[in-house]
C-alpha cells in the first residue's frame, strides 16, 4: 500500500493486528530500502570472514551510524514537546 500515510499503518488494521506488530514489519522492511552506507557495511562484514567478525563490525557500525541519529530525534521530540 504505498499510497497509504504511515501515520494510518500504524493504527489497527482491517484484521485488528496491533500496532506494535505492522510497525515492526515496516522496520524489518527497511532493510530492503537501498543504502550505500549499509551495503558497505555489509561488504566490510563479510569481508572479514568469520560470523563472529561479521557481527562485531555491523555492530560497530549500528552504534556509529544510529545512535546519534536516535540522539538526534529524542532532543528533537523533547524540545518540540517542551520537555
Amino acid at each position: 500500500r504505498p499510497d497509504v500515510p504511515v501515520a494510518q499503518l500504524l493504527r489497527k488494521d482491517e484484521r485488528g493486528a496491533p500496532p506494535v506488530l505492522v510497525a515492526s514489519l515496516l522496520g524489518l522492511g527497511t532493510g530492503l530500502l537501498p543504502c550505500g552506507a549499509l551495503h558497505t557495511g555489509l561488504l566490510v562484514a563479510v569481508g572479514t570472514g568469520t560470523a563472529l567478525g561479521g557481527g562485531i563490525s555491523m555492530l560497530a557500525f549500528g552504534v556509529v551510524s544510529g545512535l546519534p541519529r536516535l540522539a538526534a530525534v529524542k532532543s528533537t521530540a523533547a524540545t518540540a514537546s517542551g520537555a
